[in-house]
């Protein structure tokens, strides 16, 4: 019988229920329609629910947006601090000051570099970036942990004491960790207490030692950062001195062209990726590099000498010398890679004393690790008689508890003294030194030994009777055959024990300056005397050789075979710098350079980079000594210089050449201080006259025709710079290519004037020069 509710009339409660029995269907319907509200309000909750849940999800993923979005600002606000506090440093340098203190340049070039040097800021700036964060990570694990034990550091002697007053245990301790040292006893406690500090040291002193490092690291990478923007801040200053003033040459300071062969600035060549294909990807065993003098070969041989990829192998180089004797040679190639082998071996080799130390402290792990097992077998219930009844020591486990804080203590020293011990040396290292020694002795040194025997027989009665037999032996200079032989089975074993513990590395062996050798004879005689050494597998022979043998090289076809076909398996050809390369090089090393005077100096250099740099040079020479900042003036000193050499060049020639009146001819005018006077239209007038008395003449008029060229040669150069205005960048395109038109004639010259003729002609009439 249901229960009526309270606080109702009981009529009204008597009426619902005769109600609610006499109409059965209404009831129903009724509670239908509270189980429809019901679930009406469940499913509107759970949409609710889930649009909360939405809302929560979105709200999250904003703030992760905008905390992202908030640290990238902040990154790149340091990144740009970064580059602004390098850049500062940079132009605060002597070589810049000027630029910064008179012109204001500082804006634009740190705007510049960071408009079109991205990747090197980033690499650098993420650099430093890591950096920070590490540091910054070690810093609050540091500082929070001080932090903690400094809050709650004054509390922990009382909570002590309080807890050691109400312990019954002999161990002073809390009661969270009563029950766990109570077992171990006062010997188990001071285990656990050593490896608790020793670890606790280890830790702190990591904890210095990493923070340390990554302090130590900030100067490096800011000198680093420093180092790889210095050539771009230059190039940065070159393009603000051609939007301010195209046609004059501002700066007087040069210090970056004391050098050609500094590796900050390098210029990229297709020749280095090739010779790095040719070495590594297609196993060539000798490849010939050859170009004009000047043309970069040392250096391009220095730059892949300094590749990272060559620095997990071995590389030697040597030069060649102009008067040789192929015997000597390999004798100094032999002792050259002894010494490399000796200083880049020896440090993977066993000292006598690392030796010591290292047997020494494996004794000492021995004993260590055989305290474990005692320490493990005290536990064991067969062997705990034998240890009570004849190891009668307090330090004696007397539980699981102590067993187990001993043997954590020794472990611990185990790996501590493990991490004190010094490397082993490399198996084979001290035998390959040792050999590399003997034979770089037997190179140097003349043997001479020398074996005595002798015996003696005496008696007490005066008789003595004696015998003495002596044996000298002084070793024969090795012949270049046995040389030969001896070096390869020396350079295989080496290259063959590298590649044992490396698995990859290459022999590379650079010989140069063997283009000195300018007679094609002795070059071939040279290569054909020492050619025996070539041919080692995983070795690399990268040789330097003259024009002229490369000459004969691509004439094999319709030739006799030459020396170099038969000896090199690839002969790369250098060739001079295009405008580009020329301009990325100067632009690397001079500071306000506009691109006017860098076609200027690409022109009167030919495209070859030691000239050009001699051009740059003399070009800011005569910038401080006529204090001349325009390009018209520059153009006729420097030109007016040239000249001056090629008179004082010639009259050498003409006196050894030329006899009888065109001697005289010549001479009178070489002579002439003012012969030709400085001026465009003078030195045209004296290439036209020259170029008609070689035309067509017999051998004695071959000087007046090379003069000839030359001076209209720089006849054309004064017309070209002197008149030249910029307005727009065609102007500057089409002086580029002007430029290296009158490059290409510069330097075809030496092989043939009437060839360097006809590309000047056909300039002039490209550009109606009259």
């Amino acid at each position: 019988m249901p229960t009526l509710p309270e606080g109702e009339p009981k009529q009204r409660q008597v009426s619902d229920i005769e109600s609610r029995v006499d109409n059965p269907e209404k009831t129903s319907a009724n509670e239908r329609g509270r189980l429809f509200r019901i679930k009406r309000a469940g499913w509107i909750a759970a949409y609710i629910l889930l649009d909360l849940l939405d809302w929560v999800i979105e709200s999250a993923a904003r703030l992760a947006e905008y905390r992202k979005e908030r640290e990238e600002s902040r990154r790149q606000a340091r990144r740009e601090a970064f580059t602004d506090r390098i850049v500062a440093e940079i132009l605060s340098m002597p070589e810049f000051l000027h630029s910064v203190r008179v012109h204001k340049s500082a804006p634009f070039v740190s705007l510049h570099i960071k408009e079109h040097e991205g990747e090197i800021l980033d690499l650098h700036a993420d650099r430093y970036e890591d950096l920070r964060s590490r540091v910054k990570l070690w810093m609050s694990i540091s500082f929070g942990t001080l932090a903690y034990f400094a809050m709650i550091g004054h509390k922990i002697p009382g909570i002590w004491a309080e807890n050691d007053r109400k312990s019954s245990s002999d161990v002073p301790s809390t009661r969270w960790v009563q029950e766990l040292l109570d077992p171990l006893g006062r010997q188990g406690v001071g285990a656990v207490a050593a490896v608790l500090a020793v670890l606790v040291l280890a830790a702190i002193y990591g904890v210095y030692i990493e923070i340390r490092a990554h302090l130590s690291k900030y100067p490096r990478v800011r000198a680093q950062a420093k180092e790889a923007l210095l050539p771009y801040v230059r190039v940065a200053l070159n393009a603000w001195s051609n939007q301010e003033s195209p046609t004059e040459l501002k700066f007087e300071r040069a210090p970056a062209l004391h050098s050609s062969t500094d590796g900050r600035y390098l210029i990229d060549r297709v020749e280095i990726d090739r010779i790095s294909t040719l070495i590594h990807e297609l196993g060539v065993s000798a490849v010939a590099i050859s170009g004009p003098r000047g043309a970069g070969k040392s250096t391009l041989l220095r730059s892949i000498a300094d590749r990272d990829y060559l620095r997990q192998g071995l590389c030697i180089s040597l030069e060649a010398p102009a008067s040789y004797e192929a015997r000597d040679f390999v004798i100094t190639l032999y002792r050259q890679l002894c010494e490399y082998v000796i200083s880049r071996v020896s440090g993977m080799t066993d000292s006598p004393v690392r030796r010591a130390w290292r047997i020494l402290l494996t004794g000492i792990r021995a004993v260590i690790g055989i305290s474990v097992v005692l320490v493990a077998l005290t536990q064991w219930q067969s062997a705990r008689p034998f240890f009570e009844s004849h190891i009668r020591m307090p330090l004696v486990p007397k539980n699981l508890w102590q067993a187990g804080s001993y043997a954590a203590f020794l472990i611990m020293l185990y790996v501590l003294v493990g991490k004190m011990r010094p490397y082993r040396g490399l198996a084979g290292a001290a035998t390959l030194v040792q050999r590399a020694i003997r034979e770089e002795e037997r190179l140097r040194f003349l043997q001479n030994v020398s074996v005595e025997r002798s015996g003696t027989l005496k008696a007490k009665v005066g008789l003595e009777l004696g015998r003495k037999r002596t044996k000298q032996l002084l070793e024969q200079p090795t012949s270049l055959p046995d040389l030969v032989r001896s070096y390869r089975a020396f350079a295989e074993s080496s290259l063959a024990w590298w590649r044992r513990f490396w698995g990859t590395g290459h022999l590379v062996i650079i010989i140069d300056e063997l283009d000195r050798v300018t007679e094609v004879e002795a070059a071939e005689r040279f290569i054909n005397d020492v050619k025996g050494v070539f041919g080692m597998r995983h070795c690399t022979y990268l040789v330097t050789v003259s024009e002229d043998a490369l000459s004969q090289f691509e004439r094999r076809m319709v030739g006799i075979r030459p020396v170099l076909d038969s000896t090199f398996d690839e002969v790369v050809r250098l060739p001079v710098l295009n405008f580009v390369q020329s301009k990325e090089l100067l632009e690397r090393r001079l500071v306000g350079l506009p691109h006017a005077f860098i076609a200027l100096c690409h022109a009167l250099s030919g495209g070859i980079p030691r000239d050009l740099i001699r051009t740059a040079r003399a070009l800011i020479d005569l910038r401080r000594t006529t204090q001349q900042v325009d390009l018209c003036s520059l153009t006729h000193e420097i030109v007016r210089q040239e000249i001056g050499r090629l008179k004082s060049g010639l009259i050498g020639r003409v006196n050894n050449e030329l006899t009888g009146f065109d001697a005289v001819r010549l001479l009178t005018m070489l002579a002439d201080p003012e012969w030709p006077m400085p001026d465009k239209a003078h030195v045209l007038d004296a290439a036209s006259k020259l170029v008609r008395q070689g035309e067509g003449a017999d051998h004695n008029d071959r000087i007046s025709m090379e003069m000839g060229v030359a001076l209209h040669y720089y006849g054309t150069i004064l017309q070209v710079f002197t008149d030249f205005e910029t307005d727009s960048i065609k102007d500057s395109e089409r002086l580029a290519k002007t430029a290296q038109t009158l490059a290409v004639a510069r330097s075809v010259m030496p092989a043939s004037v009437e060839l360097s003729y006809v590309h000047l002609q056909r300039l002039r009439e490209e550009e109606c020069l009259d």
